[in-house]
């Protein structure tokens, strides 16, 4: 059963030639300014600049913590923001890792898998698992990978029970 996470988009400026806005996205419990620089943080990686001064949010990826179990043991045990020593209100966006499934063929996942993290995880928000698409395949194989990621986001939304879950789209 799928359940509506309260979100709102507060515009405060929007630019007069590019349309680009700058505003205030609320999402249950988190306030973030947009636009945001996610700090994108590997699985037991150095420095941790959030435990320092305060940041606007960390990037995770599943991908990397699904390969590493000793950190997802972790992150599933203490709760993701208790394992990165991040305050509660520090947004955290768990992206699904499709760059690195692209990169490296030897591992497997499913949007299930993906999902199914990200209820464990509870991240602010959780990117749809996606297929990127590669500059160097021939347009047949990068329209199948756009299909996939179609597909994955219509299967993640349709099992989504209550997280915030980003789409993916690429040009």
């Amino acid at each position: 059963m799928q359940t509506n996470r309260p979100v709102s988009l507060e515009v405060e400026i929007t630019d007069r030639i590019t349309k680009a806005r700058t505003g205030r996205l609320q999402l249950e419990g988190f306030v973030i300014t947009t636009p945001i620089l996610w700090l994108g943080h590997p699985v037991g990686g150095t420095p941790q600049p959030w435990r320092d001064f305060r940041v606007p949010g960390v990037l995770m990826n599943a991908c990397d913590l699904l390969s590493e179990g000793w950190a997802l043991a972790r992150a599933r045990s203490n709760g993701i923001h208790k394992w990165l020593a991040l305050e509660k209100t520090c947004p955290i966006l768990l992206d699904s890792g499709g760059y690195l499934y692209l990169k490296r063929p030897d591992l497997e996942t499913d949007p299930y898998a993906i999902l199914k993290l990200y209820e464990e995880l509870n991240p602010c928000i959780g990117a749809i698992l996606d297929h990127p698409l590669d500059p160097f395949a021939a347009p047949e194989v990068n329209h199948l990978r756009w299909q996939q990621t179609l597909l994955n986001t219509r299967l993640m939304v349709q099992g989504n029970g209550h997280l915030n879950l980003m789409p993916i789209v690429h040009a």
